[in-house]
């Protein structure tokens, strides 16, 4: 089954590109026109944290009869305009080009945007599988629906559409960064959807290989530092042991406690399809190696507890249970930014393989276990 990525279905981030410390400044020139003017300004903020109410203000203009000009030096990187009278934006790309905006006040993110050939690249691409994300959602959903209502033989008839839907995404984006790979767009989707084309390695090879511009770029030194990072959780690295409180009583619980064993870390959600779906799986193999030595340690991202609590009781799951927040610094250094996500550790916390699901975890088992 496909992972399902985080940042898809959250939409959240859980590294946010900071691109205030570039050095090399970019001129930017940015008019418009705005329909059903009001006598206000226009902004120019960074486009990280705009979702979450965070603006950093770059500039700002006055509207004057319904026109704005923007005009200064800053950091190449990605902007949003927004009306202080309203909480839409759209995003612009600066990097030195003339951009000329045409909007109207009560549909600011609809605008639309010319002059920056990053700018169109990126929408035209996101545009092009918006009806393939739309369908990916709705399958989501109704998977979710039959989840709930343990109606198992219903979502396992949608699941082969889900995966199709999927595949078709993920092609699309190869082809796209075949054609456009030094583009600031192809590195958006290296943050989107790399994880699930490529290996880290591949990944940092592919952006070290863009054009240097784009490295004074936050966004390029959040993929780069993440995927570095989860270098150091590759097969034969030493699995760094975290705390984080239990479902049952809140106790902290930490994973070296499990060093002697061979273990299982999981990464999941109780809104996550493919993880309750691995559920029956993971009890098969608990039940048949747990006492010669195997435990199990799901880590649940949910953000809702009730619902992380009522999942374990529904699938019954016996073994260890704890929950982090997308952001807790006890788990930042995983980089877990798809799910599920799983390790198998040896007794002396070595990893051995990583993402075992299925058929793969049972022969692993076998092997750990002589049970062939």
């Amino acid at each position: 089954m496909k992972a399902i990525f985080i940042t898809f279905f959250l939409f959240l981030h859980f590294f946010i590109a900071n691109d205030s410390i570039a050095q090399k400044k970019y001129p930017y020139n940015i008019t418009g026109i705005i329909s059903n003017p009001v006598n206000t300004k226009i902004y120019l903020a960074l486009d990280s944290g705009v979702a979450n109410g965070q603006k950093k203000i770059i500039d700002s203009a006055a509207i004057i009869n319904g026109a704005f000009n923007l005009k200064g030096q800053t950091n190449i990187g990605m902007y949003a305009i927004f009306v202080s009278s309203n909480k839409q934006w759209k995003r612009v790309f600066v990097d030195g080009s003339k951009i000329n905006i045409m909007m109207n006040k009560d549909s600011i993110y609809m605008a639309k945007v010319t002059g920056s050939l990053e700018m169109d690249l990126l929408e035209q691409f996101d545009k092009k599988i918006k009806p393939i994300k739309s369908i990916e959602q709705k399958l989501l959903e109704t998977m979710l629906g039959y989840q709930k209502r343990q109606r198992t033989d219903s979502l396992n008839l949608v699941l082969p559409e889900f995966k199709a839907t999927q595949a078709r995404l993920y092609q699309e984006v190869k082809e796209f960064l075949a054609v456009h790979p030094n583009s600031y767009a192809a590195l958006d989707l290296y943050d989107r959807y790399g994880k699930k084309l490529y290996s880290d390695s591949v990944i940092i090879s592919k952006i070290n290989a863009m054009p240097e511009k784009y490295k004074e770029l936050g966004l390029y030194r959040s993929i780069l530092s993440k995927h570095q990072s989860t270098l150091t959780f590759a097969v034969g690295h030493l699995f760094q042991d975290f705390e984080l409180p239990e479902h049952i009583d809140n106790r902290l619980f930490n994973t070296k406690s499990l060093d002697g064993k061979y273990k299982l870390i999981d990464f999941w959600a109780s809104w996550c399809v493919p993880c309750r779906n691995e559920n029956p799986n993971l009890k098969k193999q608990y039940s048949k190696y747990q006492k010669k030595g195997f435990e199990i340690v799901s880590v649940s991202i949910d953000i809702d507890t009730l619902a992380w609590k009522r999942a374990i009781k529904e699938d019954q799951l016996p073994w260890k249970q704890v929950i982090a927040r997308q952001k807790d610094p006890r788990i930042s250094a995983y980089h877990i930014i798809q799910i599920p996500t799983s390790y198998l550790v040896d007794p002396k916390g070595k990893i051995i393989a990583i993402n075992p699901r299925g058929e793969k975890l049972e022969k692993e088992l076998a092997k750990i276990f002589n049970d062939i």
